[in-house]
């Protein structure tokens, strides 16, 4: 299942309902639609922003939409950013890799809250193969619909 987030936390939970109080929100997002439903059935969980920040990834959701790491559950948690790769490993967000040309202490400062930080890579840059196939999947470019703005 692949999700974006307004928020996220330290372990792949997701808020795609609120900021703010539930019932008096400060900003309304657009639902989870089946997120809450789904996100406990399925055996891998691919998050993605665009907007790798202190707001994005916080402490404490607003709002629970979706569930990421659950407690005795084989189900991976990917979280793919605009500056780093991570995955929640027995409830904690781990470094698996930094984009090209990204500091770990970008990374780093850029969130509400401190991952585990060990062995880390550089996140590999796409084939010609990965392209083709991006392109194929893709050939509209929907994907750069996110960075607009």
């Amino acid at each position: 299942m692949f999700l974006g987030g307004a928020q996220i936390d330290s372990r792949g939970n997701t808020n795609l309902t609120c900021i703010g109080d539930y019932q008096r929100p400060k900003i309304k997002l657009p639902g989870g639609a089946a997120t809450s439903f789904l996100t406990p059935l399925v055996k891998k969980l691919i998050l993605w922003t665009t907007h790798h920040s202190k707001r994005v990834f916080v402490d404490r959701l607003d709002f629970l939409t979706g569930l990421g790491y659950e407690e005795g559950k084989d189900k991976e948690v990917t979280i793919i950013t605009d500056k780093a790769v991570f995955m929640v490993e027995k409830g904690y967000l781990v470094l698996k890799s930094v984009h090209k040309d990204v500091s770990v202490k970008d990374v780093v400062e850029n969130m509400s809250f401190a991952p585990i930080v060990g062995k880390y890579g550089v996140t590999t840059t796409p084939t010609s193969e990965d392209m083709v196939l991006i392109r194929k999947l893709d050939p509209d470019g929907i994907r750069f619909s996110e960075f607009e703005g």
